[in-house]
């Protein structure tokens, strides 16, 4: 999980900036799991990048992230 992950609650704006275009991809595949509504602002090279942290489910006293537990 990225580090940044757990400094944002549920419902909360994660901002990332002074990201070069080219790393938004990769950026963005790494906070996945953990953030929706994603957007991308850029300026020449440079890139922002937003997002909203995924609401979290509990289950069985852990936390899962919009996560669908596995059956068994």
């Amino acid at each position: 999980q990225p580090r940044l992950t757990s400094y944002c609650r549920p419902g909360g704006l994660l901002l990332l900036s002074g990201i070069l275009e080219e790393q938004v991809g990769e950026i963005r595949a790494a906070y996945a799991p953990h953030f929706e509504n994603f957007e991308v602002l850029t300026d020449g090279a440079w890139a922002a990048v937003t997002a909203v942290r995924r609401a979290a489910v509990s289950t069985d006293d852990k936390v899962y992230n919009n996560v669908e537990r596995a059956s068994g």
